[in-house]
């Protein structure tokens, strides 16, 4: 059960969604949060907008926050994204040393971080990773559902 201080994060984390969306690109947001619950970063996808495939918002918000912090290891943070990370990602977050995952939509593709259990394995056993899914799942799957639905239109 997401408890408020989940919610507070994604609620900011759909709002980075929504600038992707107003910038077509797919509508996932990011946002990494401190031990201490202070704010590193934010971020959204910018894989079309920057011509980079690895434009996601959780590598987006990885980057930002080791430039604020100075440090390629980001120990004890949270990292708040309002889809389920693909591989790429969860790799990236458990390079980085991140703490925990809260995540809002499942990604219903199957190619994640979930449904890969060798690499969930990896990756948790790195550095203890913990990943929890489905708060705010709901918001967070209307505005991809919304992203598609205008494609298809």
């Amino acid at each position: 059960m997401p408890n408020d201080k989940d919610i507070f994060w994604m609620e900011l984390a759909i709002n980075e969604s929504l600038k992707a969306f107003s910038k077509n690109e797919v509508p996932v947001g990011a946002v990494l949060v401190s031990d201490e619950n202070l704010l590193i970063s934010k971020a959204h996808n910018e894989v079309i907008s920057k011509c980079d495939p690895t434009g996601h918002a959780e590598i987006n918000a990885i980057r930002i926050g080791c430039k604020k912090t100075n440090n390629y290891r980001l120990p004890g943070s949270t990292l708040y994204v309002t889809l389920e990370p693909c591989l790429m990602c969860i790799s990236s977050i458990a390079e980085a040393r991140i703490k925990k995952v809260v995540f809002g939509a499942y990604e219903r593709s199957g190619n994640t971080c979930i449904n890969d259990k060798k690499l969930l394995s990896y990756s948790a056993s790195r550095n203890s990773l913990k990943i929890y899914g489905g708060v705010l799942e709901k918001r967070c799957a209307e505005v991809l559902e919304k992203f598609f639905r205008n494609l298809r239109d």
